[in-house]
């Protein structure tokens, strides 16, 4: 990201000087002190070289990339969602449970892919089980807003399966939707509610992608959409439960 600090380039190579920080510390504790007349006397001793300079812009491209795709890529999901639900008019509900239990295994296989590549990682990186605390506390960081992907995911599916259930023909859902189709014909109540418990989401914030601005618009359009339709489903199946002047738009 072109945050250098102590990295610089030299011979070529990009490298990272850690005799500043050796020497400040030699200032405070009296054995670094030592340590740091040897460094002073060898200028390579403290250069970590980490890569050829020549690479650099490469990496900080693919950053660049990886950054953006991150933050928009999910996009590209999302519509083809909307267009599988368009496509399917009469069998909506069985492509919505199908987009659910997807969501679901696509972050099931995220958590178990990271779990697993991360014990291999450790594994192979560290030789003194003294390190592989520390190794392994470096992969919970690195991988952590892709474990808070799949946690997303898991959750969207959940959500989106009780969204099936309730809308569903089955006994209990009926009743379900019988109870609620009072208080769903009351806009303000309906939206009301829902966007409170958006926004007990967002204030809890979970994970990672609760607390990006760009899905939760997306997620505020989506719950708008569905709140919607399950009123008009109520309407149409219960209208004896829908306030008077309320199936002609008239909620007064």
């Amino acid at each position: 990201e072109d945050d250098t600090g102590a990295i610089e380039t030299r011979n070529g190579n990009l490298v990272l000087d850690l005799r500043p920080l050796v020497i400040q510390l030699g200032d405070r504790v009296a054995i670094v002190g030592r340590v740091d007349q040897q460094l002073l006397s060898k200028p390579d001793a403290g250069v970590v070289t980490i890569m050829k300079a020549n690479n650099l812009e490469t990496a900080q491209d693919a950053t660049q990339i990886l950054k953006v795709l991150g933050l928009w890529l999910w996009l590209v999901p999302i519509l083809l969602w909307a267009i599988a639900l368009w496509l399917a008019r009469s069998a909506r509900r069985s492509v919505l449970r199908g987009i659910a239990i997807s969501s679901m295994l696509a972050g099931l296989i995220v958590l178990v892919i990271i779990r697993a590549s991360g014990t291999a990682v450790v594994d192979n990186l560290t030789s003194v089980e003294a390190q592989q605390q520390a190794a392994h506390d470096a992969w919970e960081i690195i991988t952590s807003p892709l474990r808070d992907g799949g946690l997303t995911l898991v959750g969207l599916g959940v959500i989106l399966l009780v969204a099936v259930w309730i809308a569903g023909p089955g006994r209990r859902a009926t009743q379900t939707r019988r109870w609620l189709a009072p208080y769903l014909s009351r806009p303000e109540y309906a939206f009301g509610v829902a966007y409170a418990l958006l926004f007990l989401l967002v204030l809890w914030g979970p994970t990672l992608q609760t607390r990006r601005w760009q899905l939760i618009l997306a997620a505020a359009i989506v719950l708008a959409i569905g709140v919607e339709v399950l009123r008009r489903q109520t309407a149409k199946e219960f209208p004896d439960l829908q306030p008077k002047g309320a199936l002609n738009g008239d909620d007064g």
